[in-house]
């Protein structure tokens, strides 16, 4: 069995706050109320294998009660140097994974398996978004 890891070509962060910021330069990625993150990944590097496991795992630096929800982003067509809240891509209806109940300083593994089978060669972009 081969296993492969893949770290995002492009993140950035969205902030309705400041529609015109771009925070794609920012070492850690923010979700909360009014936030949005976003995360691409090239896939070329699956095209043709089955996909056995797959999981988006991030580190929580702020516990929470409210639910992230991951959810698909057809359009990848962003740059992490220019993307802000003005120029986001919309998000699509459909939930890939949810991010529940964190706890400070410590890491949450998301299954997003039949997502990145279905996706395998192609790139993908993911957002998180905090459903309150």
């Amino acid at each position: 069995m081969k296993s492969a890891q893949a770290s995002p070509s492009a993140l950035a962060t969205v902030n309705p706050s400041s529609p015109a910021k771009n925070y794609g330069v920012d070492a850690s990625l923010k979700v909360d109320l009014d936030k949005k993150t976003y995360l691409k990944f090239n896939l070329a590097q699956l095209n043709g294998q089955a996909i056995s496991n797959a999981v988006l795992r991030v580190y929580v630096t702020n516990d929470s009660n409210s639910v992230q929800e991951i959810k698909e982003v057809t359009n990848n067509n962003w740059s992490q140097a220019t993307l802000n809240a003005n120029n986001q891509p919309t998000t699509g209806p459909r939930v890939i994974g949810q991010i529940t109940s964190t706890t400070l300083n410590t890491w949450k593994d998301i299954d997003i398996t039949s997502y990145v089978g279905e996706n395998s060669g192609q790139t993908i972009t993911l957002a998180i978004d905090a459903t309150g």
